[in-house]
């Protein structure tokens, strides 16, 4: 690849990837404006590579399936936006892969999760100090409630190796 254009819009896509993964890992919310960003960065891909209305249709199909998901309860909202934002950045063809990828990716951190709730302890109340030890009493209470995994990072550990390959061809 070598239209710088499309080149950042490639590291703005993943950049937005990891920001949205950390966002809902630390509060179980996607901003609205992570995928709103990364459609615009789709968008311009898309254009640049000649393949809008390919993008677009499978964008479409991804947003009616996860769309019966988010009803269902499944997912959240903002993972509901983010996959066809993310699949519009990515070239139609690689729409299989990412499915795939994400659903591996998501496995994956439900079994970290699953392990890690035998292991975490019920957080115990009162003040904890610093960055880190807030993060893990408030794992630690969302693991015991069995509250909803951060699955921003199940789609950002789906989509950037994909990202990193199309990038490094």
């Amino acid at each position: 690849m070598t239209d710088p254009v499309a080149i950042a819009a490639m590291v703005a896509s993943m950049g937005l990837l990891v920001t949205a993964g950390v966002h809902d890992g630390m509060t179980r919310t996607i901003p609205n404006w992570i995928p709103t960003s990364l459609l615009v960065a789709g968008v311009i891909l898309r254009l640049r590579q000649g393949n809008l209305i390919p993008g677009i249709c499978v964008a479409a199909l991804l947003l009616t399936i996860v769309v019966v998901f988010w009803l269902r309860g499944f997912i959240g909202g903002g993972d509901m936006k983010l996959i066809p934002a993310v699949a519009l950045a990515l070239p139609p063809s690689e729409a299989f892969d990412f499915v795939l990828s994400v659903a591996i990716a998501g496995g994956v951190l439900a079994l970290i999760y699953l392990a890690l709730s035998f292991f975490v302890r019920r957080p115990y109340p009162g003040l904890r100090y610093g960055l880190f030890a807030r993060i893990r009493k408030a794992e630690a209470w969302r693991m015991h409630r069995r509250g909803p995994m951060p699955y921003a990072l199940a789609i950002a550990g789906g989509a950037l190796p994909i990202f990193i390959n199309i990038f490094s061809r």
